[in-house]
């Protein structure tokens, strides 16, 4: 099972890492103003998947059942730098995927308001976005300040 997970780590890296880079540019380099604030969404969403990616490929992490344990099992890149990185790419990983869900809820939102008549602005997609984001900047800073052992 082990060589298929790993197979399917090198294809999540080899498509999405492309992906969201050229997502990214196209963002970047399209000129449509009508799109300005939903393309601010898909900015934040393409920037943080592909941190998730890299550092998914980079962790490559295995999580096996051992009772009243997790033992988490590195298998990626991380484990020619040393133990603290493999953790590092763990949990930005866990950060940014649930980054990455509750950026699907704004652009939810965005569409529900769109669709309802009334089009927000990129100022308030702005601060819809910080308002999501910034309780998960508190549990990143407290991650960083308290590291147990691997």
């Amino acid at each position: 099972m082990t060589p298929f997970l790993n197979v399917l780590d090198v294809l999540l890296g080899l498509f999405g890492i492309p992906g969201n880079m050229l997502l990214i540019v196209a963002i970047l380099f399209s000129r449509d103003g009508s799109l300005k604030a939903y393309s601010l969404i898909l900015f934040y969403s393409a920037f943080f998947d592909l941190i998730e990616v890299i550092a998914e490929v980079m962790g490559m992490t295995r999580m096996m059942a051992n009772f009243p344990y997790l033992v988490y099992i590195f298998e990626g890149f991380c484990t020619h730098v040393n133990t603290f990185t493999c953790k590092l790419a763990m949990q930005i990983e866990l950060h940014f995927m649930f980054i990455s869900m509750l950026l699907i809820a704004v652009s939810f939102w965005y569409r529900n308001t769109v669709l309802s008549g009334r089009y927000p602005s990129w100022l308030n997609v702005q601060l819809v976005i910080c308002a999501v984001l910034t309780p998960m900047l508190s549990s990143t800073v407290s991650y960083f300040q308290i590291i147990d052992s691997v």
